[in-house]
């Protein structure tokens, strides 16, 4: 049984020339992305560390949402679970410095100038 595909559906000729003849969007301003660069570095780094020194300090033993639960305070005060968690946080502190260290900027390219043709003459 064929089902009958919609008229200007995603397969339709009309939407894959459209979406071929659309053109990249310019990359945003070089201080933009600077900012969004140190704005990514900073929540990596801090989350990171975040993640990397909780677990090893009583704020994470003496947690009163783990208290009521007696399974959740062994699994969370195990070995495991710490070295886990750091281990999540170490990755993003890992991700933060990579993205410093391998940023480059997106500089908007000028128009290419169009060649003149020698032979066509101007009315003005």
């Amino acid at each position: 049984m064929d089902i009958p595909k919609p008229p200007n559906g995603l397969d339709s000729p009309e939407t894959a020339n459209v979406a071929n003849a659309t053109t990249p969007e310019p990359p945003l301003p070089v201080w933009m992305q600077r900012a969004c660069l140190v704005i990514y570095v900073l929540f990596c780094l801090e989350v990171g560390l975040l993640l990397a020194l909780v677990p090893w300090t009583q704020v994470w033993t003496r947690n009163t949402y783990s208290l009521p639960f007696d399974w959740l305070r062994t699994l969370a005060q195990s070995g495991f679970a710490r070295g886990t968690v750091t281990g999540v946080g170490l990755i993003d502190i890992w991700l933060g410095i990579w993205e410093a260290v391998q940023y480059r900027d997106e500089r908007r390219t000028p128009a290419p100038a169009v060649p003149q043709d020698p032979n066509r003459t101007t009315v003005n």
